[in-house]
């Protein structure tokens, strides 16, 4: 048997005439009362056809005999006097109508919640209609079991109301002042409250002791009569518990009629809105300490030595408050994991995933300039040997990397993703690193306009979009550079040899002339991009970095003087046709983190 299963025999487990046969269970029948011929019948098709709840309509539609519904209702009538079934009701159009029709084990549980669950039924349809108070309950019903009855405090009724139910069938008992209580049962307990409201509200309809209401509220007829419509738990809870500390003096006035009911409805009210307020304040406090938590993680992740930390130790860190929480870790653990570790839009979770490894997003960029400047030599001394090789055996392995810029391009992210996968990582996800760059500008304020965030941004990234620059400009690996250094590693004798023929022009060619083409092409659109973009004052007020990485030579082999390129160039090309949305659509969305 399955859980699922098991749970709903206990909730509604089969009743033992059940199982009877037919003329078993006509004895039983005739033992505890008088049952007509039609009604016999019904009930041994009910056994027959046993449900935990069996639809009326569709049962009633099967029964092929005269006035089913009559005989079907004075069965039900009989068996609920017996304690054991009744038919349950729904509200449609305002009104009660049969819903169910329900055969229990005779005194069971399942009995009674159904009919304290009829209580609120009934008050749905009209608030005249009683609250289950037990000691009404118990005049009718003398026989309910006190060992099914769980008396739940208030702060308990609220986690009731909230979803957090028994497993097991119960009623619950709602202590009232006078020794009294409200009986509920777990699906009917949200209801009590606004049943309870509900009386209030129709008691305070009359004029008369709408103004008593007033008084002690200390307020206007107009003022008191919109605050009871609203649900203003402060409200509530000072009103109620003023017309509890005046109930000796009105039960005491003879111009109103007010009875215990009343101050009974009056003191659940107060108990259960001043619980509510108690709760609320406990979750709020809650609240704090877990996000308190959360932010202790965050912290040990962005101080942690290794600032790149695996799962265990992410797992680590989160399962360090594995007893604090206990049962609602798991429920701890999912939060922390949605609101630190996944972004919202365009917004970079405060811990990112990148190759396997978790980074605080105020370490990422850092981290990022870091190993790219540990990554710049070691590739400059990587391509200078690869062309030394080539050049010694006039490239006897028939290697293409150096043939055009593609083929160079992606010998460098594969380099780079041999040497450092984090670093590699990064480079193959602009948007991260773009947003990390942002992030990290905008903590240090470096950026007041999205001009400055532009030309920060044009170090790594093209001026209309966010993707890198070619690696090769980025790493400021110079073709050129590389195949002159690569040249005077060869042998003297072979130096001179190679200039006097007049080769050396020829090997340049071969080598590197084709991607040192591309590159120059590239970096002409790249700069004239730039001049459509980028104000005057922008290019020429250009942050240190940049003026430094200016310096530098580009990868098609020659410096470049961006200042002057950039601002005064005697014969512009004629630009590409952009429109505005295309030219703004890549920066607007950074141009608004500013604002924040």
């Amino acid at each position: 048997m399955s859980a699922t299963e098991s749970v709903q025999n206990q909730i509604y487990p089969v009743p033992d005439c059940v199982n009877l046969e037919e003329m078993e269970r006509e004895e039983f029948l005739s033992q505890i009362g008088n049952f007509t011929p039609q009604e016999r019948g019904i009930f041994h098709r009910l056994c027959k056809r046993w449900e935990a709840e069996i639809p009326y309509q569709r049962f009633l539609m099967n029964l092929d005999i005269k006035n089913a519904a009559g005989d079907l209702g004075t069965l039900m009538t009989k068996l609920k006097k017996h304690r054991m079934g009744l038919l349950t009701y729904r509200m449609e159009d305002g009104f009660r109508k049969p819903d169910k029709i329900v055969i229990t084990p005779f005194d069971g549980v399942l009995f009674y919640i159904k009919i304290i669950d009829d209580y609120y039924i009934r008050l749905q349809e009209t608030l005249s209609a009683p609250l289950p108070y037990e000691s009404d309950v118990r005049t009718q019903y003398p026989e309910l079991p006190d060992a099914d009855i769980k008396t739940v405090e208030y702060l308990d009724l609220l986690r009731i109301v909230g979803g957090q139910q028994d497993s097991f069938p119960c009623v619950y008992r709602i202590l009232i002042q006078d020794g009294d209580a409200v009986l509920a049962t777990p699906t009917s307990a949200k209801w009590l409250i606004h049943a309870a409201v509900g009386k209030l509200r129709a008691f305070f309809a009359n004029p008369n002791y709408l103004e008593i209401a007033a008084k002690i509220q200390k307020t206007s007829l107009i003022e008191i009569k919109q605050q009871l419509s609203t649900r203003n738990p402060e409200f509530w809870r000072d009103l109620t518990s003023g017309l509890l500390a005046e109930e000796t003096t009105l039960k005491a006035n003879r111009s109103v009629r007010i009875g215990k009911r009343f101050f009974q409805i009056c003191d659940f009210i107060c108990r259960y809105v001043e619980s509510q307020l108690q709760l609320a304040e406990e979750q709020r406090k809650e609240r704090e300490d877990r996000d308190l938590d959360m932010k202790s993680i965050a912290q040990a992740i962005k101080e942690d030595k290794e600032k790149l930390i695996g799962q265990p130790r992410l797992d680590q860190l989160i399962e360090g408050l594995k007893e604090k929480y206990e049962k609602k870790f798991a429920e701890f653990k999912a939060e922390f994991l949605s609101r630190y570790t996944q972004g919202s839009g365009t917004t970079l979770a405060t811990i990112v995933a990148i190759n396997d490894t978790w980074v605080h997003i105020d370490n990422l960029f850092p981290i990022f300039t870091a190993r790219m400047d540990t990554m710049q030599p070691e590739l400059q001394r990587h391509y200078i040997k690869v062309m030394e090789r080539q050049l010694r055996t006039n490239n006897r392995s028939n290697s293409d990397i150096f043939y055009s810029k593609e083929n160079f391009e992606l010998d460098i992210t594969e380099t780079v993703r041999e040497i450092d996968p984090f670093l590699a990582d990064c480079l193959e996800r602009p948007n991260i690193t773009s947003e990390a760059m942002v992030h990290h500008l905008k903590q240090r304020r470096k950026i007041k306009s999205p001009e400055e965030l532009r030309a920060h941004l044009m170090l790594y990234f093209h001026a209309r979009t966010l993707l890198f620059l070619p690696l090769a400009q980025i790493f400021n690996l110079n073709l050129g550079e590389i195949f002159h250094q690569g040249f005077l590693r060869l042998p003297l004798w072979r130096q001179i040899v190679i200039r006097l023929l007049g080769r050396y022009g020829t090997l340049e060619e071969k080598f590197i002339g084709r991607s040192f083409t591309t590159y120059k092409r590239m970096m002409k659109d790249e700069i004239r991009a730039r001049q459509e973009l980028m104000p005057k004052e922008s290019i020429e007020e250009e942050n240190p970095a940049r003026r430094n990485r200016d310096r530098r030579v580009t990868a098609a082999g020659r410096p470049v003087r961006r200042k002057r390129s950039q601002t005064a160039a005697a014969k512009p090309a004629k630009p590409r046709s952009y429109n505005a949305n295309e030219r703004e659509e890549a920066w607007r969305r950074f141009g608004d983190t500013l604002k924040d």
